[in-house]
């Protein structure tokens, strides 16, 4: 067998499989109230009572896909469930991988493909998401978003080839409004601060195209399996409920309160994407946005991350949305990286082996941050006790994530570039502290999503 047909089984199919056999008992872990209901959708679908009381705040896509796999489920639904999210999980991480191809061209192609799905697979955000249900956010979302973008990447021309990327956008409506409305201001952005071209204004015609197919195929749905009641209800929970409701109750709170809910959601964002983020952002000061569909994703992360801060950009403490931007995060780190690769395999040794092993195991001993944050450092609150303990742990932890990064940099700058061996040194800590987050959130004996600790 070739080494390449190895690699890619190791990281595309083994990975994986390891990740969530050392994880196997959150597929039994109770549920939140969300997935509750989910469950009890299902049940409906498949029994044909789903229309007396439907579910449908958002288009109900993960409901009738669990519904119909439901006999390859299991007679635990719950777990049948999570499987079924894992099955996504798996294949966006193929789809990242044949993104991440795409976006770093031949030369740089395999490389990019296997650092993209990497970065995924070891995203904590990414994997803790196949434990949450709530109506398919980091399930069938990041897959429907991942396979967007990747048709864009692909080349979208004419009106019989635009036609399965209209297909591909009215799917990632049918999976979410939100992360698509981004997508929309994402390609007009692009299209506006762009050169002026015609492939900019095909792509927002294709779009609109997927949106009246989406129009189309929910309007017989809604007419033939809903009652007049709720036909239009996932757009009125958009508007009435998240764009409207959510900010009006948060400024109703006053602006000490405002601003203290968009702190902690941007605290809560970093705690979970931070690498990503980073990698991200040293990337756009090097690059710029780029063009085409990389030009597309760069506004689609920034305008999605700006959206997310402006409204309430958490769910119960849990970046579920934010599941959507990992595909182009990913992707686009994954491709910038590649080009490096090389030079750092001939320049890593022994000396950044034993250094990456070191940052390892004390990421691992300084324990997870997500947990202090969220559940240390409330209880100290609630209960009067145990305050600056908290706050003691939450700082080491937050400052170990730059030593490491210095220590690393230290070490790497021996044989590498300064340039280079900073970004080598800031990629290396970000794996190195999702592999670690892996490990605590795998033997944690509480919840990692939803109501975190």
């Amino acid at each position: 067998m070739k080494p390449s047909k190895i690699i890619s089984a190791a990281v595309l199919l083994l990975l994986p499989a390891v990740l969530l056999f050392c994880s196997a008992d959150k597929l039994h872990y109770p549920t939140a109230q969300w997935d509750g209901w989910v469950l009890e959708s299902v049940l409906a679908i498949r029994a044909g009572t789903f229309a007396a009381d439907p579910y449908v705040i958002h288009p109900p896509l993960y409901l009738y896909l669990l519904a119909f796999f439901k006999p390859l489920l299991g007679a635990d639904l719950l777990a049948g469930a999570r499987l079924f999210n894992f099955s996504c999980y798996l294949l966006t991480g193929w789809l990242v991988f044949l993104l991440s191809r795409r976006m770093a061209g031949k030369e740089h192609g395999p490389a990019a493909g296997f650092t993209g799905a990497i970065l995924f697979y070891l995203s904590p955000l990414a994997f803790q998401g196949t434990f949450l249900l709530d109506l398919g956010d980091t399930a069938v979302v990041p897959a429907a978003c991942a396979l967007y973008f990747y048709a864009l990447a692909a080349g979208a021309g004419g009106p019989l080839k635009g036609l399965p990327l209209a297909a591909v956008f009215a799917l990632n409506l049918w999976a979410k409004f939100i992360h698509s409305i981004f997508i929309v201001f994402a390609a007009l952005a692009a299209r506006f601060t762009g050169a002026e071209d015609e492939k900019g204004c095909s792509n927002l015609r294709i779009m609109a195209a997927g949106a009246a197919l989406f129009l189309l195929s929910w309007t017989v749905y809604a007419f033939t399996s809903l009652n007049a009641p709720e036909r239009w209800e996932p757009l009125q929970y958009l508007f009435g409920e998240m764009i409207y409701n959510y900010q009006r109750q948060d400024v109703a709170g006053g602006l000490k309160q405002l601003l203290y809910l968009r702190i902690t959601a941007v605290a809560r964002v970093l705690l979970w994407l931070w690498p990503l983020l980073a990698l991200w952002a040293l990337r756009l000061s090097r690059r710029g946005f780029g063009t085409g569909t990389e030009r597309c994703m760069n506004y689609f992360v920034l305008i999605f991350m700006v959206g997310a801060w402006l409204s309430k950009g958490t769910s119960n403490g849990f970046p579920k949305y934010h599941a959507a931007l990992l595909p182009p995060l990913c992707a686009l780190c994954a491709a910038w990286l590649a080009g490096s690769l090389p030079e750092w395999r001939r320049a890593a040794g022994l000396r950044t082996a034993a250094a990456a092993a070191l940052v390892l195991l004390a990421a691992y001993f300084a324990g997870d941050p997500a947990y202090t944050f969220s559940h240390s450092l409330k209880e100290a609150l609630i209960s009067g006790s145990g305050l600056h303990q908290a706050l003691g742990r939450l700082a080491a932890q937050a400052l170990a994530v730059p030593a490491f990064f210095f220590f690393l940099w230290k070490v790497c700058s021996g044989s590498l570039e300064k340039r280079s061996a900073a970004v080598l040194s800031l990629a290396l800590t970000g794996l190195l502290w999702s592999s670690a987050m892996y490990v605590l959130q795998a033997r944690g004996d509480y919840f990692t999503n939803y109501g975190y600790g």
